[in-house]
């Protein structure tokens, strides 16, 4: 699985789960497909990208897109 090349924008939900921060990265659309489920502090230091809020979108750069795409990959 990966994050797409030609789209700059993620979508992602967090939720506090056994008091850790949990993210969940999804696609756009109805309905939502997940792409990762788990904890945030993984996910920030496997991608260098650190989320905050509730939920929402974030613009990501190219270093980054390809820092997810490695990440999802290796799950």
């Amino acid at each position: 699985m990966y994050f797409s090349n030609n789209r700059s924008t993620m979508q992602y939900r967090t939720s506090t789960k056994d008091n850790k921060e949990q993210v969940k990265i999804v696609t756009g659309g109805y309905p939502e497909t997940t792409l990762h489920k788990g904890s945030m502090d993984e996910f920030s230091k496997a991608t260098g990208i650190v989320l905050f809020g509730k939920g929402g979108k974030t613009k990501l750069s190219e270093r980054q897109i390809r820092r997810i795409n490695i990440f999802l990959n290796n799950l």
